[in-house]
């Protein structure tokens, strides 16, 4: 996100955006759990659209510097039987599909705001990287607000489902991952000592070969066909 500090309006749709993806996600998920019979999220704070509950140190740092982050993982059972795995996927899967549906109605929206929200910006396409990077604006501050607002949740939502820990995408991977000893010692490392954290970090700060970072390259191959729809 501090790459748009030269775009105020920019940046505090970038900011609005994950903000609000972050709080949508940790209520969506604290509260289907609720209603699943595990209500350890609850109990911890979580599920109340409070960000001081919601707010991951490292996600928070990912979005400012990379442009997209996360939130805090959910509290989860300390024991997840086979039969109980389904309902922990539900919730999992629940956190990014809300933000795909915020993220696509804030998308319609910005398109709605006085037309196409790229029209007469010379923008052939909108990137993932060049709107989290803040590169160009839409025509009106209220477009603009909306457009990379909506751009942040639908990265964020993609970004959760990529399998690495802390990401929702990482949980589902070592839920349904054998318990054999290679695989514990794989989530031990990439869980309780950060090192997926760093791994993600790293993907979304450093470019490669002289081109944008990996991680945002990908997302904005998934979305591509999505915001393609903004600059119609």
């Amino acid at each position: 996100m501090l790459y748009a500090l030269r775009h105020p309006v920019a940046l505090l749709g970038l900011a609005v955006g994950f903000l609000l993806g972050v709080a949508v996600r940790g209520l969506v998920q604290a509260r289907l759990a609720a209603r699943l019979g595990d209500r350890s999220a609850l109990a911890q704070g979580q599920g109340r659209f409070d960000l001081r509950r919601e707010l991951d140190p490292f996600g928070a740092v990912a979005a400012a510097l990379g442009g997209v982050g996360w939130g805090r993982p959910v509290e989860r059972p300390s024991y997840v039987r086979k039969d109980t795995r389904g309902r922990l996927l539900a919730v999992l899967l629940a956190g990014p599909a809300a933000l795909a549906v915020l993220g696509g109605l804030l998308l319609a929206a910005s398109a709605a705001v006085g037309g196409p929200a790229l029209a007469g910006t010379g923008i052939v396409s909108v990137t993932v990287a060049d709107t989290v990077h803040g590169s160009y604006v839409a025509p009106t501050p209220g477009q603009t607000l909306l457009l990379f607002a909506s751009v942040e949740l639908l990265t964020m939502a993609v970004l959760a489902l990529i399998p690495m820990p802390p990401l929702d995408g990482g949980r589902i991977l070592f839920l349904y991952a054998p318990r054999t000893r290679g695989w514990q010692k794989a989530e031990y490392h990439l869980v309780e000592q950060n090192i997926g954290t760093v791994i993600l970090l790293a993907l979304l700060l450093i470019p490669l070969a002289g081109q944008g970072p990996l991680l945002l390259f990908l997302l904005d191959v998934i979305l591509r066909p999505v915001l393609s729809l903004a600059s119609l």
